[in-house]
């Protein structure tokens, strides 16, 4: 762990001290629930224990406080790009689900009519 002291590192459960870790890597808490198959209100609560053990109010101070240069490890935006490119494969394929319904909507109402009664 980065620059944590024996003492508190010894205080922490072993599932405080993988979020610790996961915190420090830039994740989110929902980030880490769904790595660690857990809900997110199991990781809220390991993080206000953490953050209580220690001495910090919030996500900024812990990063100030025991990560270098007060930055998570991973770079915010090697995730933001990752995250970007998911994003906008999903709008992709929204965008071609739609216009393929829109398609077959139109083809429905363009279609003659398979009226079979004789008009006098």
């Amino acid at each position: 762990m980065s620059e944590i002291s024996a003492e508190i590192a010894v205080n922490l459960t072993s599932r405080e001290k993988e979020i610790f870790n996961l915190l420090l890597e830039g994740l989110s808490p929902k980030e880490i629930a769904y790595k660690l198959n857990i809900s997110g209100h199991t990781v809220d609560f390991h993080k206000t224990k953490l953050y209580r053990k220690l001495g910090v109010q919030n996500i900024r101070e812990l990063l100030t406080k025991f990560s270098p240069n007060g930055m998570p490890l991973v770079p915010y935006e090697e995730k933001a790009e990752k995250y970007r490119f998911v994003r906008l494969s999903l709008i992709a394929g929204i965008i071609i689900f739609i216009t393929a319904w829109n398609c077959k909507q139109h083809k429905r109402k363009s279609k003659p009519s398979n009226d079979r009664r004789i008009s006098l």
